[in-house]
């Protein structure tokens, strides 16, 4: 079993990291974990840390491709996605987990952003569901003047496999829409996501960040009625 925990930003929840050692402190309510970064990868930059029972990774969000394939990375927000489990490692993963995603970055403050006009954001969502999956394309609008945002994106389902060195055909994206509003006194977006496949559906919060509100991201969860859980981030540029 997985739990993905969304909750307000605060002085509980975040991450301190020290340079000369490499070392990350993430807090998320009464959990720690202190984690020295083992490596750097790429496409885009990020560091990680993985240990007998847990993971832990900041990175910015890749918004886009280049021509050449090369991910786009955010550049005034990132994340932090941090896992452990109650197993006895070497293998062993035990019977729960607990995966946090944490968002950081320059939040763009309310004097910032413009109070009339309606703005259109594009990038990407990630995500994970039954067995796995992932998101796709997303595409979010903010109404500065009715202080709303609403938006869509797509879950890919895992592949159910098949014959052929594909492992079977490509699923099909499932549509995901949500909606929600802009707080006038903190920036705070909230809202609810609604994967209409299954029925699922949740909340999602986040903010704007950079100048004028360049840059938008929202972490979210859903459940349906038979238990199953979809979870993830969204992000997108105007």
């Amino acid at each position: 079993m997985t739990d993905v925990r969304l909750d307000p930003e605060g002085t509980a929840i975040g991450f301190d990291f020290t340079a000369s050692s490499r070392t990350y402190v993430a807090r998320y309510n009464s959990d720690t974990i202190t984690a020295v970064t083992q490596g750097v990868a790429t496409e885009p930059p990020y560091d990680k840390f993985s240990g007998p029972n847990s993971s832990f990774s900041r990175s910015p969000f890749a918004l886009a491709a280049s021509a050449t394939g090369v991910l786009i990375g955010s550049t005034y927000f990132g994340y932090v996605d941090w896992s452990d489990n109650n197993g006895t490692g070497a293998g062993d993963f035990g019977t729960r987990s607990a995966t946090r995603r944490i968002l950081f970055g320059a939040r763009t403050v309310m004097s910032d952003l413009p109070t009339s006009s309606v703005a259109a954001f594009m990038g990407q969502s990630t995500m994970t569901g039954p067995g796995g999956g992932s998101g796709g394309t997303a595409s979010i609008t903010v109404d500065y003047a009715a202080r709303t945002i609403a938006g869509a994106t797509v879950f890919s389902p895992a592949s159910t496999g098949g014959t052929g060195s594909s492992g079977g055909p490509a699923p099909t994206p499932e549509p995901i829409t949500f909606s929600g509003t802009l707080d006038p006194s903190t920036g705070r977006l909230t809202g609810v996501i609604t994967h209409t496949a299954s029925g699922a559906t949740g909340k999602f919060e986040g903010a704007l960040y950079g100048p004028h509100g360049v840059e938008i991201a929202m972490v979210f969860t859903m459940s349906a009625a038979d238990g199953t859980r979809y979870s993830g981030l969204i992000g997108g540029r105007n």
